[in-house]
């Protein structure tokens, strides 16, 4: 890919109407990354700088970064999981990966520390887990088989939830991958208060 510094050309293709100069969301999100020898060794997606669009306007994908419906050419995306049926005391948090991909549109392409992922990684936004809110058993079986499906084209899911039941199939489908200790929440707990297993 070149030098560590690559340079960053913003391709900007009008579409449609060329007297208005739209822009398509997908034209505002691509860039060109350039290596050392001038080849252009692929496209990366950026979110749309607030000097392009309004950080009021646009999509409401994650960081406004583009949409597309599979992890093909990804090294990493964001996946919402909208279910909060396991936490029976306090919903809302169903509505959580809307609202972060609304309040996202404040993300820079950099940040404070100089982080710049985007200029070596290729990210977007594939939407939402398509999950039922009535049965949490078939919800958690969606919820592992897409992560699988996911990692399976080498992809690193970035979730966006949802209660702490969604944690429970997120870890069912990366067992293959990793071993992890971790200190858990009652929703993933097998029994408690003399019941049987909580997550279904």
């Amino acid at each position: 890919m070149g030098s560590i510094f690559h340079q960053v050309i913003l391709n900007l293709r009008t579409v449609g109407s060329s007297r208005f100069g739209y822009l398509s969301h997908k034209t505002l999100c691509t860039t060109s990354v350039q290596g050392t020898n001038g080849d252009y060794a692929r496209n990366l997606n950026k979110p749309v700088s607030g000097m392009m669009m309004p950080r009021s306007g646009g999509i409401a994908t994650m960081m406004r970064l583009p949409y597309q419906e599979s992890t093909k050419g990804l090294d990493a995306c964001f996946v919402g999981i909208p279910f909060d049926t396991g936490c029976s005391n306090r919903s809302g948090t169903r509505l959580g990966p809307r609202q972060i991909r609304t309040e996202s549109c404040l993300l820079r392409e950099y940040n404070s520390v100089g982080a710049a992922p985007f200029d070596s990684l290729q990210v977007a936004d594939i939407g939402d887990v398509n999950i039922t809110m009535y049965n949490i058993k078939r919800a958690c079986d969606a919820i592992q088989n897409k992560f699988q499906e996911i990692i399976k084209e080498g992809c690193i899911p970035l979730t966006l939830g949802g209660d702490h039941t969604i944690s429970y199939p997120i870890l069912q489908a990366i067992k293959v991958l990793i071993q992890l200790r971790f200190r858990t929440f009652l929703l993933t707990k097998v029994t408690f208060a003399g019941k049987e297993s909580m997550r279904w």
